[in-house]
């Protein structure tokens, strides 16, 4: 069915929303990474500038992407630029690559019959060129030349003519004819208001799965773009959070990376829950036995005396 034809009210399918948000981004993240010039050095004092993360290349595998954040960021921008000059020779690639197959699709029933004319593509299509230009400078002499070449006797060509305008059907009645226009004008207002339903459904999901994906929290967006598509499609996903994480997850790539992420992310929390005990527990101690005795002098203060030591000074007063 075509767009023309569709309800108003059929929506266009998240795998269609999908391929226009990724089409809008043919070049992938590369070519939107966000370009981050060498800066001067901040005046003492100030606070330093938060570094900005480089996205990396959207056709990347997931693991290849968790690795590309390790990577200097020189090193990062002249990967960048290297993936968008591949993307843009690939995207030239693809356009003659594709009119070549529309022109293969159109020589190849012929091919056998032009060899064994003793032709090949570039001649066979010279000579369709050639007999088009001979009948736009003179109509009647390319006429006849394609007559006398095809064995075809130009009268008929005039009987035939005669033949075909006798059994034409006689004219329409006026009213009707006048009907028939009014219903093919209601058909084409309807099937243009069937495309902008269409066209206006499409857009507005491109746009919030471009917005999804351009929030920075779903970084193997397009390595699951697909099966997130079959999983909405399906009804196994009501949204595009619930598609991504199921997708996330039953890709082995990414549910490793996912796993290692969380249990790292659990590994820093306990470390730091550790290192605040250890601190509370220092700075209890500290309390405890830190402070001087009542009426001791801070200098003076040190280890409590022994039994020994009140024995010896109370002889020694004794005395």
């Amino acid at each position: 069915m075509s767009d023309a034809q569709r309800a108003p009210d059929d929506e266009p399918s998240l795998r269609d929303a999908i391929s226009a948000a990724m089409g809008a981004n043919a070049a992938g993240p590369a070519d939107d990474a966000p370009q981050t010039p060498s800066e001067p050095e901040p005046p003492a004092g100030d606070e330093p500038r938060s570094v900005e993360t480089i996205a990396p290349p959207a056709a990347w595998s997931a693991t290849a992407k968790a690795r590309f954040q390790s990577l200097d960021p020189v090193i990062q921008q002249e990967v960048l630029k290297r993936e968008k000059d591949m993307e843009q020779g690939k995207a030239q690639w693809d356009q003659k690559g594709e009119r070549l197959n529309r022109l293969d699709a159109i020589l190849n029933p012929r091919r056998e019959k032009l060899r064994l004319a003793g032709m090949d593509d570039a001649r066979a299509i010279e000579a369709l060129f050639a007999a088009q230009d001979l009948l736009e400078r003179d109509p009647v002499s390319g006429v006849g030349y394609l007559a006398r070449h095809y064995g075809v006797d130009p009268s008929r060509l005039v009987q035939g003519g005669q033949g075909q305008a006798e059994a034409s059907p006689p004219p329409m009645h006026p009213a009707i004819q006048h009907l028939a226009q009014q219903v093919g004008s209601l058909q084409s207002a309807f099937a243009q208001q069937q495309a902008e339903a269409h066209r206006k459904g499409l857009a507005r999901h491109a746009a919030d799965i471009q917005a999804f994906r351009d929030s920075g929290d779903h970084p193997f967006f397009d390595n699951v773009a697909g099966h997130m598509a079959e999983l909405v499609q399906s009804g196994r996903a009501g949204s595009l959070k619930d598609a991504y994480d199921a997708a996330v997850w039953a890709n082995p790539e990414t549910r490793t990376l996912l796993i290692q992420r969380e249990q790292d992310q659990r590994r820093t929390e306990a470390e730091a829950a550790a290192r605040a005990k250890a601190d509370a527990a220092r700075h209890a101690a500290g309390s405890i036995t830190g402070s001087p005795q009542p009426g001791a002098s801070p200098a003076l203060a040190g280890p409590a005396p022994t039994l020994r030591d009140e024995l010896a000074r109370a002889f020694s007063n004794a005395s």
